[in-house]
């Protein structure tokens, strides 16, 4: 376990027994699909590392509706912010498919934290890279229409599947209230603009399955970092 931590972000390059020691401080706990691993409003007790499977950050309005702020990877460290300042939970944390956690107090994270200098440096990292990822969620909901936020939300999922190209495929695609809860608009209006896009003919959508023919022509107009 202990070699696992080394390579998650906010831990690397630290000693071995920084490393053994907070692998002792642990408490793994595994979570089903769906569950709610945090709860946005509630106080931060606890910090989170994800051991491995993945996770979605949401907040929710209050007629339920889910808006995705980000998308937490295997390796990343969630719920650090309320654990240090002792505020309440920014957003909620919900598992995608099964997923196994590393839990650990926020006092014991506290005092494990200042005995490395290694990990504290890295936490400033991770919480300036976090803070510039939101802000650009941010800046997309506030200046960008639905179809740009559409275009720009399939882009990224192409990107990370090593399918930016004509002729690459989302297989199985997300479903469009999955899109919109991403991209924070309802699932009527991303199928209205899924619909347009196949109308134009640069992308083929099917069931569960979203096909680029032209990507020149799904990158046209977007002008924010993807």
């Amino acid at each position: 376990m202990s070699e696992l931590i080394k390579t998650i972000p906010l831990f690397r390059g630290l000693e071995s027994d920084a490393a053994e020691s907070l692998e002792r401080l642990m408490v793994l706990r595994l979570f089903p699909d769906g569950h709610f691993i945090t709860q946005r409003g509630t106080p931060g007790h606890d910090v989170y590392i994800l051991l491995s499977g993945s996770c979605l950050g949401v907040i929710q309005s209050r007629s339920g509706k889910e808006v995705v702020l980000d998308r937490i990877a295997q390796g990343r460290v969630f719920g650090e912010l309320g654990a240090l300042d002792g505020g309440s939970r920014v957003r909620s944390v919900k598992a995608v498919g099964p997923v196994q956690v590393g839990v650990i107090s926020a006092n014991r994270f506290e005092d494990w934290l200042l005995q490395s200098p290694t990990a504290m440096r890295n936490l400033l990292s991770e919480v300036v890279s976090n803070t510039r990822e939101l802000a650009d969620r941010y800046f997309e909901m506030a200046v960008h229409d639905v179809e740009t936020r559409v275009r720009l939300f399939l882009i990224r999922l192409l990107i990370e599947n090593g399918e930016l190209r004509n002729g690459g495929a989302l297989d199985p695609a997300p479903s469009h209230s999955t899109i919109a809860a991403h991209v924070g608009a309802n699932r009527e209006a991303v199928s209205r603009v899924i619909s347009r896009f196949s109308r134009h003919g640069f992308v083929e959508s099917g069931r569960r399955r979203i096909v680029v023919r032209d990507i020149g022509a799904l990158e046209a107009g977007v002008r924010a970092p993807v």
